[in-house]
């Protein structure tokens, strides 16, 4: 019984590590959070992106969140080819895929160029430094002394 237990609870540690492990790939070039700047917004609307889109939250290789305006989320899949340097955001229904290349910029940020248009469009995502946001550089207080 105990080398059945020992056995069962040693592979579920290594499941549960995998499982975790594929939503947080740090190995993935584009990991990291990202967003639209208003100045970008024609050729987010010129590539077929909605224009509801504003935050790109890259995940793994295989999976993209974008979150709209009103911080509604929803999961892509995508298909990276780091040989490339291409990304594919498959699209749902009613929607437009994008194929585009990517570019890591030397202040974090992403280019993407479309692929196999006339005219190829570049729309670069601009880097949320994760360790600036309130919720990260705020401390927490229990009681608040302006009620």
């Amino acid at each position: 019984m105990i080398v059945i237990t020992v056995g069962v609870s040693l592979s579920s540690k290594n499941n549960s590590s995998e499982i975790r492990n594929a939503f947080n790939d740090p190995e993935s070039e584009l990991y990291g959070a990202f967003y639209i700047t208003d100045k970008e917004q024609k050729n987010k609307n010129l590539i077929g992106i909605s224009e509801n889109w504003q935050k790109f939250i890259f995940m793994t290789d295989t999976k993209l969140i974008i979150q709209n305006y009103e911080s509604k989320s929803t999961d892509y899949q995508i298909i990276v080819d780091r040989k490339k340097k291409e990304v594919k955001i498959v699209a749902k229904y009613g929607e437009r895929g994008i194929h585009a290349t990517y570019k890591k910029g030397n202040n974090g940020n992403i280019i993407l160029t479309t692929v196999n248009s006339e005219t190829p469009i570049t729309l670069e995502l601009t880097k949320i430094d994760l360790d600036n946001i309130p919720l990260h550089t705020q401390k927490f207080n229990w009681v608040r002394g302006d009620i």
